[in-house]
């Protein structure tokens, strides 16, 4: 009964049906508690790390992961439940910000699987290596590192955490062909095996890619369809940071309706773009998701910049520069610093980034 609890709650979370999954891993881990049997409990531990995260319950997910660690330590459980909780750590770590943290777990797995000859966590290691170059602002850096992932991961389930976020960092650097072939063979495996953890997002860089090429509506359906999903499945680490995302390319829409002269439009796109970028600000808080608000921040006071209101955007670049601070970002800190000067007429200390 506990382990079919525990492979229900994997699955759930495969199929992105968050709160469910938490609920019966609880109760797989309540069973293997029972018992006490550790192995079954490491197991438990190791995938409510990953679904605690989802939930925004990031303390949670580091406590479930530490848990699970520390049971292989004593020799109580298998390589898996090592790779796969150190994992779920660097993918809390990232949503929390720890950049240096971030990167010392990916360094951590990468000589796991040089040990152990274990290629899902060698590719879980580039991962996170990648994910911390994304806090930082290092988008090339973020892309080699993703990109030896995809390359290392043979488990095409496991391949599937290095490709979507490849196609992000390609997307931000400008290579869209690439990013719509990563997106495409990740939508194609996810919706052959009921995978949608990693279909949704491939789905929503569908959206801001479609939205790029001009067929706006569609795009935009798409992606207001990903984020209605995230709110109502509990994924209030997805909500907020894929929510940024939707406020900045609304607010993209918005500079060109208004450069265009369709006033009618760029009233639309300002009013959705301010509502989005208030969500996501407020969801990330909650959760305590630090580099999702450093972005929005900053992203958020460019856009107020642009509209004329120079005390709500002094507000948000100097909560940005903060938040890049406490990140360990010392670089983007200093660049949105820079954005707060520009207001105040500093021209030798405009935006850089």
């Amino acid at each position: 009964r506990g382990m079919f609890h525990a492979w229900l709650g994997c699955a759930l979370w495969h199929r992105e049906r968050f709160r469910e999954a938490h609920h019966t891993l609880l109760t797989a881990l309540s069973l293997a508690k029972d018992k006490e049997d550790m192995a079954f409990v490491g197991y438990a531990s190791c995938w409510l790390a990953w679904v605690c995260s989802e939930l925004g319950l990031l303390d949670e997910a580091l406590a479930h992961a530490a848990k699970a660690q520390e049971i292989y330590r004593a020799g109580e459980s298998d390589d898996f439940i090592y790779f796969s909780s150190v994992a779920a750590t660097g993918y809390a770590l990232w949503h929390k910000g720890e950049m240096a943290e971030t990167a010392a777990t990916g360094q951590d797995l990468l000589k796991f699987g040089r040990e152990h000859g274990d290629y899902r966590a060698k590719g879980m290691g580039y991962c996170c290596l990648g994910w911390s170059a994304l806090i930082g602002g290092e988008i090339p850096a973020a892309c080699r590192f993703f990109e030896k992932a995809v390359l290392v991961s043979v488990d095409p389930w496991y391949a599937i955490f290095p490709k979507l976020a490849l196609a992000y960092g390609l997307m931000v650097n400008g290579r869209v062909h690439e990013a719509k072939r990563q997106i495409a063979e990740g939508e194609a495996f996810c919706k052959e095996f009921g995978a949608e953890f990693g279909g949704q997002p491939a789905r929503f860089f569908k959206g801001v890619i479609l939205v790029g090429e001009g067929r706006v509506d569609e795009g935009l359906s798409l992606l207001e369809e990903c984020c209605r999903s995230w709110r109502q499945n509990g994924s209030k680490l997805r909500f907020a940071a894929f929510g940024a995302m939707v406020a900045s390319v609304y607010a993209e829409l918005y500079r060109k309706a208004r450069a265009g002269g369709q006033a009618e439009l760029a009233l639309c796109a300002q009013k959705q773009a301010s509502t989005y970028f208030e969500n996501a600000v407020e969801s990330a808080a909650e959760i305590g998701a630090k580099g999702t608000l450093a972005r929005a921040y900053r992203a958020w006071g460019r856009f107020y910049q642009e509209q004329g209101d120079s005390d709500q955007a002094r507000g948000c670049f100097t909560a940005a520069a903060a938040y890049f601070r406490s990140c360990g970002v010392e670089a983007l800190a200093r660049q949105a610093e820079d954005d707060q000067r520009a207001l105040e007429g500093d021209q030798g200390a405009g935006p850089t980034g």
